[in-house]
Protein backbone atom coordinates (compact mmCIF):
# COMPACT_ATOMS: atom_id res chain seq x y z
CA UNK A 1 0.00 0.00 0.00
CA UNK A 2 0.99 3.21 -0.97
CA UNK A 3 1.34 5.77 1.51
CA UNK A 4 2.45 9.27 2.32
CA UNK A 5 3.76 10.83 5.55
CA UNK A 6 5.09 14.50 6.90
CA UNK A 7 6.90 15.00 9.80
CA UNK A 8 7.46 18.28 11.72
CA UNK A 9 10.93 17.63 14.16
CA UNK A 10 12.58 20.80 15.36
CA UNK A 11 10.75 23.07 13.36
CA UNK A 12 11.95 20.98 9.57
CA UNK A 13 8.89 19.65 8.18
CA UNK A 14 9.85 16.75 5.37
CA UNK A 15 6.53 15.62 3.60
CA UNK A 16 7.59 11.88 1.62
CA UNK A 17 5.90 11.43 -1.57
CA UNK A 18 5.16 7.89 -2.90
CA UNK A 19 6.77 7.07 -5.98
CA UNK A 20 6.59 3.72 -6.33
CA UNK A 21 5.28 0.67 -3.70
CA UNK A 22 6.97 0.83 -0.64
CA UNK A 23 9.35 3.82 -1.85
CA UNK A 24 9.09 7.03 -0.70
CA UNK A 25 10.79 10.27 -1.28
CA UNK A 26 11.30 13.30 0.59
CA UNK A 27 13.12 16.94 -0.25
CA UNK A 28 15.84 17.67 2.57
CA UNK A 29 15.55 21.39 3.37
CA UNK A 30 18.24 24.04 2.41
CA UNK A 31 19.78 22.20 0.26
CA UNK A 32 17.20 20.67 -1.40
CA UNK A 33 18.49 16.92 -2.09
CA UNK A 34 16.62 14.25 -2.03
CA UNK A 35 16.03 11.60 0.43
CA UNK A 36 14.76 7.61 -0.67
CA UNK A 37 12.85 5.54 1.23
CA UNK A 38 12.94 1.94 0.35
CA UNK A 39 10.72 -0.41 2.75
CA UNK A 40 11.23 -4.88 1.76
CA UNK A 41 9.38 -6.74 3.84
CA UNK A 42 11.76 -7.77 6.78
CA UNK A 43 14.15 -4.28 6.64
CA UNK A 44 14.01 -0.54 5.39
CA UNK A 45 16.86 1.29 3.70
CA UNK A 46 17.59 5.13 3.26
CA UNK A 47 19.25 6.42 -0.09
CA UNK A 48 21.38 9.66 0.85
CA UNK A 49 20.68 12.12 4.56
CA UNK A 50 20.58 15.15 4.18
CA UNK A 51 23.17 18.31 4.53
CA UNK A 52 23.77 17.95 8.25
CA UNK A 53 23.09 16.28 11.63
CA UNK A 54 20.18 17.75 12.20
CA UNK A 55 18.49 16.90 8.85
CA UNK A 56 19.95 13.46 8.89
CA UNK A 57 18.07 13.34 12.46
CA UNK A 58 15.03 14.64 10.62
CA UNK A 59 15.04 12.50 7.94
CA UNK A 60 15.34 9.06 10.23
CA UNK A 61 12.65 10.22 12.75
CA UNK A 62 10.45 10.92 9.89
CA UNK A 63 10.71 7.93 8.45
CA UNK A 64 10.52 5.40 10.95
CA UNK A 65 7.33 6.85 11.58
CA UNK A 66 5.99 5.79 8.23
CA UNK A 67 7.33 2.36 7.94
CA UNK A 68 6.35 -0.81 9.64
CA UNK A 69 10.10 -2.56 9.18
CA UNK A 70 12.87 -1.22 11.36
CA UNK A 71 15.64 1.16 9.15
CA UNK A 72 18.77 -0.67 9.10
CA UNK A 73 20.81 1.14 6.33
CA UNK A 74 21.96 4.12 4.09
CA UNK A 75 23.65 4.17 1.34
CA UNK A 76 25.08 6.99 0.25
CA UNK A 77 25.26 8.29 -3.57
CA UNK A 78 28.79 10.39 -3.70
CA UNK A 79 31.21 12.00 -1.30
CA UNK A 80 29.01 15.99 -1.38
CA UNK A 81 27.89 16.81 1.72
CA UNK A 82 24.34 18.15 1.09
CA UNK A 83 23.82 14.40 0.16
CA UNK A 84 25.33 12.45 3.32
CA UNK A 85 26.78 15.33 6.07
CA UNK A 86 23.04 13.49 7.29
CA UNK A 87 24.71 10.57 8.65
CA UNK A 88 26.17 11.73 11.03
CA UNK A 89 22.70 11.06 13.15
CA UNK A 90 22.58 7.57 12.06
CA UNK A 91 25.60 6.08 13.67
CA UNK A 92 23.48 2.92 14.63
CA UNK A 93 22.80 2.21 10.93
CA UNK A 94 24.61 0.76 8.44
CA UNK A 95 26.15 3.19 6.46
CA UNK A 96 27.36 2.16 2.69
CA UNK A 97 29.14 4.27 0.13
CA UNK A 98 31.50 3.45 -2.07
CA UNK A 99 35.61 2.78 -1.34
CA UNK A 100 36.81 6.79 -2.72
CA UNK A 101 33.89 8.39 -0.92
CA UNK A 102 36.54 9.16 1.56
CA UNK A 103 38.74 10.78 -1.29
CA UNK A 104 37.84 14.36 -0.06
CA UNK A 105 38.05 16.27 2.92
CA UNK A 106 35.47 16.53 5.17
CA UNK A 107 34.43 18.16 7.95
CA UNK A 108 32.97 15.80 10.56
CA UNK A 109 34.55 13.20 11.60
CA UNK A 110 32.69 9.76 10.43
CA UNK A 111 32.87 7.26 7.71
CA UNK A 112 31.07 4.47 5.96
CA UNK A 113 30.68 1.13 7.86
CA UNK A 114 30.79 -0.28 4.53
CA UNK A 115 32.52 -0.08 1.64
CA UNK A 116 32.82 -1.37 -2.11
CA UNK A 117 34.59 -1.11 -5.48
CA UNK A 118 31.85 -2.33 -8.06
CA UNK A 119 29.11 -4.24 -7.02
CA UNK A 120 27.31 -4.38 -3.21
CA UNK A 121 24.26 -6.49 -3.22
CA UNK A 122 21.25 -5.67 -0.33
CA UNK A 123 17.87 -7.52 0.24
CA UNK A 124 15.35 -5.82 2.24
CA UNK A 125 13.61 -9.45 2.63
CA UNK A 126 10.91 -9.54 -0.58
CA UNK A 127 13.27 -6.87 -2.05
CA UNK A 128 16.80 -6.88 -3.54
CA UNK A 129 18.77 -4.07 -4.19
CA UNK A 130 21.75 -3.67 -5.86
CA UNK A 131 24.49 -1.10 -5.61
CA UNK A 132 26.33 -0.65 -8.69
CA UNK A 133 30.03 2.07 -9.26
CA UNK A 134 30.20 2.41 -12.93
CA UNK A 135 32.91 4.58 -13.08
CA UNK A 136 33.76 7.81 -12.22
CA UNK A 137 31.42 10.36 -13.40
CA UNK A 138 30.00 13.23 -11.43
CA UNK A 139 32.37 12.59 -8.64
CA UNK A 140 34.99 9.43 -8.59
CA UNK A 141 32.76 7.87 -5.50
CA UNK A 142 29.11 7.70 -7.59
CA UNK A 143 26.68 5.02 -6.50
CA UNK A 144 23.63 3.69 -8.30
CA UNK A 145 21.41 2.21 -6.64
CA UNK A 146 18.94 -0.23 -8.66
CA UNK A 147 15.66 -1.77 -7.29
CA UNK A 148 14.49 -4.10 -9.77
CA UNK A 149 11.19 -5.18 -8.10
CA UNK A 150 10.24 -1.59 -7.35
CA UNK A 151 11.19 -0.83 -11.44
CA UNK A 152 13.47 2.11 -9.51
CA UNK A 153 16.76 3.34 -10.05
CA UNK A 154 18.60 5.85 -7.76
CA UNK A 155 21.21 7.93 -9.76
CA UNK A 156 21.95 10.45 -7.49
CA UNK A 157 23.64 13.89 -8.69
CA UNK A 158 24.45 11.53 -11.89
CA UNK A 159 20.77 13.01 -13.40
CA UNK A 160 20.70 16.80 -13.27
CA UNK A 161 18.99 19.05 -15.20
CA UNK A 162 22.17 21.51 -15.33
CA UNK A 163 25.24 19.06 -14.30
CA UNK A 164 27.92 20.25 -12.13
CA UNK A 165 31.10 19.30 -12.61
CA UNK A 166 34.12 19.86 -10.04
CA UNK A 167 37.84 18.55 -9.55
CA UNK A 168 36.86 14.80 -8.99
CA UNK A 169 34.49 14.84 -11.65
CA UNK A 170 35.09 12.86 -14.98
CA UNK A 171 32.97 14.34 -17.87
CA UNK A 172 34.67 12.12 -20.75
CA UNK A 173 33.03 8.79 -18.74
CA UNK A 174 29.64 11.01 -17.49
CA UNK A 175 27.59 9.69 -20.35
CA UNK A 176 28.46 5.83 -20.86
CA UNK A 177 27.99 5.45 -16.51
CA UNK A 178 24.34 6.84 -17.75
CA UNK A 179 24.34 4.52 -20.26
CA UNK A 180 25.21 1.98 -18.16
CA UNK A 181 22.06 2.79 -15.36
CA UNK A 182 20.17 2.64 -18.58
CA UNK A 183 20.82 -0.56 -19.39
CA UNK A 184 19.63 -1.91 -16.41
CA UNK A 185 16.22 -0.09 -16.71
CA UNK A 186 12.62 -0.87 -18.28
CA UNK A 187 10.77 1.67 -19.95
CA UNK A 188 8.42 2.10 -17.08
CA UNK A 189 11.57 2.76 -14.64
CA UNK A 190 11.57 5.10 -12.25
CA UNK A 191 14.99 7.49 -12.23
CA UNK A 192 15.37 9.16 -9.30
CA UNK A 193 18.05 12.31 -8.99
CA UNK A 194 19.87 14.21 -6.25
CA UNK A 195 17.79 16.82 -6.64
CA UNK A 196 14.34 17.52 -8.50
CA UNK A 197 11.66 15.46 -9.74
CA UNK A 198 11.83 12.06 -10.53
CA UNK A 199 12.17 11.02 -14.59
CA UNK A 200 12.28 8.44 -17.20
CA UNK A 201 15.00 6.30 -19.06
CA UNK A 202 14.58 9.38 -21.40
CA UNK A 203 15.93 11.89 -19.66
CA UNK A 204 18.96 9.85 -18.13
CA UNK A 205 19.56 9.06 -21.84
CA UNK A 206 18.96 13.10 -22.66
CA UNK A 207 21.49 14.27 -20.04
CA UNK A 208 23.59 11.54 -21.35
CA UNK A 209 23.87 12.78 -24.94
CA UNK A 210 24.08 16.61 -23.54
CA UNK A 211 26.94 16.40 -21.86
CA UNK A 212 28.48 13.99 -24.55
CA UNK A 213 27.88 16.73 -27.08
CA UNK A 214 29.14 18.96 -24.89
CA UNK A 215 32.25 17.38 -24.68
CA UNK A 216 32.59 16.70 -27.27
CA UNK A 217 32.63 20.58 -28.77
CA UNK A 218 34.99 21.72 -26.33
CA UNK A 219 37.12 19.08 -27.20
CA UNK A 220 37.08 20.05 -31.00
CA UNK A 221 37.22 23.95 -30.09
CA UNK A 222 40.23 23.12 -27.49
CA UNK A 223 41.96 21.07 -30.72
CA UNK A 224 41.12 23.75 -32.91
CA UNK A 225 43.39 26.14 -30.68
CA UNK A 226 40.24 28.02 -28.86
CA UNK A 227 41.68 29.55 -25.91
CA UNK A 228 39.99 28.88 -22.48
CA UNK A 229 38.88 32.18 -22.28
CA UNK A 230 37.14 31.72 -25.65
CA UNK A 231 35.37 28.45 -25.27
CA UNK A 232 31.85 29.85 -24.07
CA UNK A 233 31.59 32.76 -27.15
CA UNK A 234 32.97 30.03 -29.62
CA UNK A 235 29.50 28.13 -29.85
CA UNK A 236 26.15 29.12 -31.05
CA UNK A 237 24.35 27.52 -28.49
CA UNK A 238 25.13 25.02 -25.55
CA UNK A 239 23.05 22.33 -24.16
CA UNK A 240 23.02 23.99 -20.55
CA UNK A 241 22.66 27.10 -19.73
CA UNK A 242 25.30 29.68 -19.31
CA UNK A 243 26.28 29.57 -15.36
CA UNK A 244 26.16 25.73 -15.94
CA UNK A 245 28.54 26.09 -18.86
CA UNK A 246 31.04 28.91 -17.53
CA UNK A 247 31.27 26.32 -14.17
CA UNK A 248 31.69 23.52 -16.17
CA UNK A 249 34.36 24.44 -18.90
CA UNK A 250 37.71 24.93 -16.67
CA UNK A 251 36.75 21.40 -15.91
CA UNK A 252 36.32 20.08 -18.92
CA UNK A 253 39.50 21.74 -20.23
CA UNK A 254 41.46 20.15 -17.59
CA UNK A 255 39.96 17.31 -17.84
CA UNK A 256 41.17 17.48 -22.04
CA UNK A 257 44.61 18.75 -20.44
CA UNK A 258 44.65 15.05 -17.91
CA UNK A 259 44.60 13.22 -21.61
CA UNK A 260 46.93 15.53 -23.37
CA UNK A 261 44.40 17.63 -25.62
CA UNK A 262 45.57 21.45 -24.67
CA UNK A 263 44.68 24.60 -26.79
CA UNK A 264 48.11 25.47 -28.98
CA UNK A 265 48.63 29.20 -29.73
CA UNK A 266 49.44 29.47 -33.31
CA UNK A 267 52.28 31.92 -34.36
CA UNK A 268 51.85 33.94 -37.76
CA UNK A 269 53.55 32.56 -40.44
CA UNK A 270 56.02 34.96 -42.11
CA UNK A 271 54.42 36.58 -44.97
CA UNK A 272 50.79 35.55 -44.76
Amino acid sequence: MRRSGATMLAGMELEWKPIADRVWLAVTPIDDANVTLVAGSRRAMLIDAGGSAEVGAAVLASARGLVDVPIEVVVVTHHHLDHWAGVAAMRELEIIGHERLLDQPHDFALAPTTTFSLIHALELGDCFVELAHFGPAHTRSDVVVIVPSRDLIVLGDLLEDEPQLDETSAPDKWPMVLDSAIGSSRASTVFVPGHGAPGTREDAALCGGKLGYTYGLVEEFVQRGVQPADLYDEAEEWPFAEATMRAALPWMVTDLERRGIVARKQLPIRGV
